[in-house]
């Protein structure tokens, strides 16, 4: 369609400056969204799903195996959630080798802003049996996490699934910016019982 001036939907006093530019870029990234999504033919990019309420690590790997089926290559999705952790929608963010998958911040964010969730749950497979993560998922994940907070987007969670179980990097402690002394405070899931 023809491109839309975005700037008159925002207040007179933020048409300008830094609000403006973040308006811009995310209306941007719900554009480009909505292309990828038109663009899928194989029906596996954007998945419909029921509407779970997913609110711990284990609720979400429990649910993901459901909805995934056995992969030969490592393949990370995004599950996007509402504020109460009701699933708004799943996608597939990313498709690697055999040991490995780049994730473009932009394409895994672009699904959370167009259905405007306030948090993401990044789930990757691992082919081999082993739900480890390594090195590079990990600096991937902070930087996802880092770009999403620019977004007012929180990253819930990363879990890596196998054959043989799954590793949350929450519970693992590694979404920390590993800062010496300095850790951030873990996200909470809504209505998480201790």
């Amino acid at each position: 369609g023809a491109d839309l001036d975005v700037s008159v939907l925002l207040p007179r006093h933020h048409r300008h400056g830094e609000c403006a530019v973040a308006f811009h870029a995310a209306a941007a990234l719900c554009r480009h969204a909505a292309d990828r999504s038109a663009a899928a033919t194989d029906g596996v990019y954007a998945r419909r799903v029921e509407r779970p309420r997913l609110y711990s690590p284990n609720a979400i790997a429990t649910w993901a195996r459901t909805q995934l089926v056995q992969h030969r290559l490592e393949e990370t999705w995004v599950v996007s959630l509402n504020s109460r952790n009701h699933v708004l929608r799943f996608d597939r963010v990313g498709t690697g080798g055999s040991d490995h998958c780049h994730v473009d911040a932009r394409e895994a964010l672009a699904p959370a802003v167009c259905c405007r969730a306030s948090g993401i749950v990044l789930l990757h497979t691992h082919p081999s049996s082993d739900p480890e993560p390594s090195i590079q998922d990990v600096a991937t994940t902070r930087k996802l996490r880092t770009s999403a907070q620019t977004l007012n987007i929180v990253l819930l969670d990363h879990l890596v699934l196998s054959d043989s179980g799954y590793v949350s990097m929450l519970e693992k402690g590694l979404l920390d910016g590993g800062r010496g002394g300095a850790v951030m405070r873990r996200p909470v899931f809504a209505d998480e019982v201790d």
